[in-house]
């Protein structure tokens, strides 16, 4: 794939789904905003497009705290962040 160029656009479109929605995570429960978003990705190398599917990515941020969960999903599967906890 040397000398070859990528090109292409990443777009993210997201809307507030929930002020106040209770979430539960390993580190406590909270009371979050819930952000919903669509990742589309759009990709191509000369003139072959990449097929890459849509993610969608959910956010629960809490007041004076900030981000405590996200999911990512594809076709590929889920993948899940949360926070944890103090050590």
């Amino acid at each position: 794939m040397a000398g070859n160029t990528f090109d292409g656009t990443v777009t993210v479109e997201s809307r507030l789904a929930a002020l106040e929605e209770n979430v539960i995570v390993q580190g406590g429960d909270f009371v979050a905003a819930r952000v919903d978003s669509v990742i589309k990705i759009n990709l191509s190398l000369g003139k072959s497009k990449i097929p890459s599917p849509d993610l969608k990515m959910t956010n629960w941020y809490a007041r004076n705290f900030g981000l405590v969960k996200q999911e990512v999903t594809s076709q590929i599967g889920k993948s899940t962040v949360e926070y944890a906890g103090e050590k």
